[in-house]
């Protein structure tokens, strides 16, 4: 069984709601019925009748329905009674109605229950209440011994066309009060029943058709009220009391919680431990028993798009020259995209009653004496006007309210943050609260809402007003010093960068005050520019320079789309007919500048310019190609993945092989085969990795690919130097150079990032090498060894080391830069100065990282040291540990 943990009142007592939520699947939303049926038990201490059962003080009332007026109400509480007595057919109609009315509101007049009924009769069971409290298993033999009462009646419904059992939901009202509340202090009733959600695997077994004649695959078990103020019980929950008016709650948001899993909304809590996901912002977490368990939280802007109760306004990213100005009130969601699977959604939502005054403010104005504010449901009712309620005038039950935002502790802008990858069962979607799905970015720069806290004077782990985007919001700035005014960016608490930390390049800035209407602003990070080719996706199928000028071809809707920059403009061209792929791109010449691609039954070919004359190469079969001598001298590397590309990265004149290996990392050869400084690099990369200086904090280019949802750029030493969030996962990354002037452009999808050129420094452009796709190593030729200790005779003994050390697996690989020398013997003594191996490398690679390995498994733990003598020049020492 899985629990919501519910806090309606900090300032007074906690409720726990316990759910039983263990199916996997989500139920097809095809409700268009509810039946509701009352049960009781045996009654206790029953005077009427030979047979006395004792009253069993672990339960709420004596196993009846209340059908009067309690006598010690009005001591209780001399101001509004909700979901008075009696307790009939009647009032659990208006039980049913309140639901209905909520969703039907929330989701816009879509999700609507046509038919709403409550048996006739009060059915009652052969058993007391405690029998059916012991574990999940008697309580579904509660809902099922209950069914099998009443199936001849619903049969009845079906057969005269009242109802569709296959289409209705069941639901039983039981005497009592729900075991559904964590009480400061020890319970004194443990054996009041739990309200459920009886979900198909509860009722995995059970031959409905054969017990019922009718298939019943979940249902809901509730108590007739969630009020303590009708028992004496209230009285011993909080002895020190003896004003009971603001510890009274409402049935309608635990039952809408109910029916909110019966017609697939998913969960927003943490299913495992009970703690908030959403908190009091949304009905599937604590925000069921906002408004004193009378007016729930409107569902998530999430859930209403998943249940397709809402169509969000989808916010393309525009140009990052602009500013975007955007109003929105309680009916829109705007969704803006951050990646691939990440977007965020933002909502306004405003819980005034009157202009600018919510429920704490009206409290205030109608407190009952300089210490007490006044009582919740009195002033509620006392401050709204008709078209704002309706109430049932004999049970006081809140039939319809007509803003349910009413119950939230704020007001403003609410923005999600949305991320689908994690999505893998939507009945734990928030489960891990560092990755949830359903994010609120709360404006006070602090991640409250389902962890613990230091706050002394309030609890912001279910939701507070801070939470809320609006101009001049105090609590931004506690965390967000620098700032002169409310902004969401990417160097804001909380930022704008998507789950991984990658840059989504939004600000979201220019927030009004709290109004019914707000006003925000959107614009694109100046610090990363870039073009967007075409609205919505396109398949890129390539890229090439004409006349030196950057161009991009794309399909969509069956044509072949050209893209280029035309007096800062993007100009498009349809260059080919419809489902004519057959031709030759980009242009009929062949000559020493100009590279061409042929798209040829689904292969692509390369015409190229080469010893004066055009050839043809076909790139399916083709290796990669660069300035070395031969493929040979990467013999003892070949790549297996085919995710390979080669450059420069060192500057040392010389090719290094990239490779995304098949376990996803990173490798960088040398050309004899040694790995790279900082390499590998352990991820999740694929594509293929691109190889150009684009951030220019040095001359050496960087490695640009792919991680998840990500654009990845590392340095040629291995670190990360900058994340993005990408638009399009599945497209390959190209670079396209002279895409504007001195501009390079890194194609993601449908836009194209842009970054100062330096062709010197770029190397692989393409997934074959150059815009052509002909698998050549680009930069320019004449290069030369920049390496400081380049030509210089012997070794660096600064760059002179082994790995691992510590040895604890008996193996470990000593690493030196060499210069001239070309040959090298490692001496190795122990701690006492005896000489104790020797180890020789005579074919070192010149301006090279070369390595030597060592077989310690015969030596024993203790400290080594080893003396690298190439030879010619200075001598190296390394001290070594080896651990057993």
């Amino acid at each position: 069984m899985i629990k919501i943990i519910i806090f309606l009142f900090s300032f007074a007592f906690s409720m726990e709601t316990k759910l039983l939520l263990n199916s996997k699947n989500r139920i097809s939303n095809d409700i268009n019925s509810i039946v509701g049926i009352m049960v009781q038990f045996q009654t206790e201490d029953d005077q009427e009748t030979d047979e006395i059962i004792e009253d069993d003080l672990n339960t709420t009332g004596n196993g009846h329905f209340l059908m009067e007026n309690v006598i010690d109400v009005d001591d209780r509480c001399n101001g509004f009674i909700v979901d008075r007595p009696p307790h009939n057919k009647d009032y659990f109609y208006s039980q049913l109605l309140s639901v209905s009315n909520y969703f039907d509101n929330v989701s816009n007049g879509q999700q609507k229950f046509e038919t709403l009924t409550v048996l006739d009769k009060i059915y009652e069971l052969q058993n007391p209440m405690a029998h059916y409290s012991q574990n999940d298993s008697s309580l579904t033999n509660a809902f099922k011994e209950t069914l099998i009462l009443a199936k001849d009646d619903i049969i009845s419904l079906q057969s005269n066309d009242v109802i569709d059992t296959d289409n209705t939901l069941l639901v039983v009202f039981h005497a009592g009060v729900g075991q559904d509340f964590a009480v400061p202090f020890l319970d004194p009733t443990p054996y009041d029943l739990s309200s459920a959600y009886i979900d198909p695997l509860m009722l995995d077994g059970w031959d409905s058709i054969s017990e019922l004649g009718f298939t019943v695959n979940h249902g809901i078990i509730l108590p007739e009220t969630q009020n303590h103020i009708f028992y004496d019980v209230i009285e011993d929950l909080f002895f020190n009391e003896t004003d009971y008016c603001d510890y009274q709650i409402g049935l309608t948001g635990i039952f809408s919680l109910l029916v909110g899993y019966a017609i697939g909304l998913p969960p927003m809590y943490n299913t495992e431990t009970g703690e908030a996901g959403v908190g009091v912002f949304g009905l599937m977490d604590y925000g069921s028993n906002n408004g004193r368990g009378v007016i729930p939280s409107p569902p998530t802007a999430w859930s209403k798009i998943y249940m397709g109760w809402e169509d969000p306004i989808v916010i393309e990213n525009q140009s990052y020259e602009q500013q975007y100005d955007f109003s929105i009130d309680n009916s829109q969601i705007y969704k803006l995209i951050i990646s691939e699977n990440e977007y965020f959604l933002i909502e306004n939502r405003n819980n005034w009653i009157q202009y600018k005054a919510d429920m704490d403010s009206l409290r205030i104005k109608n407190k009952l004496d300089d210490n007490t504010l006044g009582y919740w449901f009195d002033t509620f009712f006392n401050e709204t006007l008709d078209y704002q309620k309706n109430i049932d005038p004999i049970t006081n039950v809140l039939l319809e309210v007509d803003n349910y935002n009413y119950g939230i502790p704020g007001s403003g802008i609410l923005i999600w943050h949305i991320n689908e990858k994690n999505i893998n069962d939507y009945t734990s979607l928030n489960n891990d609260p560092n990755n949830r799905v359903v994010h609120l970015e709360e404006a006070d720069g602090a991640i409250d809402i389902g962890f613990t806290t230091t706050a002394l004077f309030a609890d912001p782990t279910k939701g507070w007003r801070w939470d809320f985007w609006f101009n001049d919001n105090p609590a931004f700035f506690q965390l967000n010093l620098n700032f002169d005014s409310v902004s969401f960016n990417n160097s804001s608490l909380p930022n704008t960068n998507s789950s991984s930390g990658s840059q989504s390049l939004i600000s979201i800035s220019n927030f009004s005050d709290i109004e019914n209407i707000m006003n925000f602003t959107i614009s694109y990070n100046n610090d990363l520019a870039f073009d967007l080719i075409n609205e919505g996706p396109i398949n890129i199928i390539g890229n090439s320079n004409i006349n030196e000028k950057g161009q991009v071809y794309f399909t969509k809707d069956n044509f072949i789309f050209q893209a280029s920059i035309n007096n800062n403009l993007i100009e498009l061209d349809s260059i080919l007919n419809e489902n004519n792929f057959n031709q030759v791109l980009f242009n009929e010449n062949c000559d020493s500048d100009t590279f061409m691609t042929k798209i040829e039954l689904g292969k692509i070919k390369s015409l190229f310019f080469e010893d004066n004359e055009c050839k043809i190469e076909t790139n399916s079969e083709l290796f990669l190609k660069g300035y070395q001598e031969s493929l040979d001298q990467y013999n003892d590397i070949l790549p297996a993945t085919g995710n390979n590309s080669l450059g420069d990265l060192d500057l040392d004149g010389f090719d290094e092989l990239v490779e995304i290996s098949s376990d996803s990392s990173i490798y960088v050869y040398n050309r004899n085969g040694i790995l790279s400084d900082g390499f590998p690099v352990l991820g999740k990369f694929f594509g293929i990795p691109l190889i150009s200086n684009i951030l220019h904090d040095d001359e050496n280019p960087e490695i640009i690919l792919r991680e998840n949802n990500d654009i990845i750029i590392i340095s040629y030493l291995g670190k990360v130097k900058k994340r993005i969030s990408s638009y399009d996962q599945s497209s390959l990354l190209a670079l396209v150079p002279n895409w504007r002037e001195n501009t390079i452009g890194l194609l993601d999808g449908n836009r194209l990032l842009l970054f100062d050129q330096d062709l010197d420094n770029t190397y692989w452009l393409n997934e074959y090498g150059r815009s052509s796709n002909l698998p050549i190593v680009s930069g320019k030729i004449d290069r030369q060894l920049i390496d400081n200790f380049s030509n210089i005779n012997g070794i660096d003994v600064n760059r002179a080391y082994n790995y691992p050390n510590p040895i604890t697996d008996s193996r470990t690989t000593f690493r030196f830069y060499t210069g001239l020398a070309n040959e090298a013997e490692i001496k190795i003594y122990s701690a006492s100065g005896f000489l104790v191996e020797k180890l020789r490398h005579s074919n070192l690679t010149v301006n090279e990282f070369n390595e030597i390995e060592w077989d310690a498994s015969d030596f024993q733990s203790g400290l080594y040291f080893a003396e690298i003598r190439p030879n010619v020049g200075e001598s190296a020492l390394v001290r070594v540990v080896v651990v057993k």
